[in-house]
């Protein structure tokens, strides 16, 4: 599913117009990733928590050429099902 496919779906299933289904949408993922960027955690209950990890610096080998690569730090976004989100895919 696609952010449009999103949006339309929300949009039939609510009685606002279609483009304060985009709105909404749009501001949602917006507020989910900057509390993410500020290294917080985003939790919602019967749905999951979104965490942002920061991975260390490491060092890695180019086995082609073999030279030595340090990997700068880098942020990644996990996510946990929650126990009800893992039932309902379970059944």
């Amino acid at each position: 599913m696609r952010k449009s496919d999103l949006i339309n779906e929300v949009f039939n299933r609510s009685s606002v117009s279609k483009k304060q289904c985009e709105e909404v949408v749009s501001s949602l993922f917006d507020v989910i990733l900057e509390t993410l960027s500020k290294g917080e955690e985003v939790s919602i209950t019967g749905f999951g928590n979104f965490i942002c990890k920061e991975s260390q610096e490491r060092n890695i080998i180019d086995y082609q050429t073999k030279e030595n690569i340090k990997l700068a730090k880098k942020k990644n976004i996990k996510f946990q099902l929650s126990k009800t989100v893992k039932k309902n895919l379970n059944k």
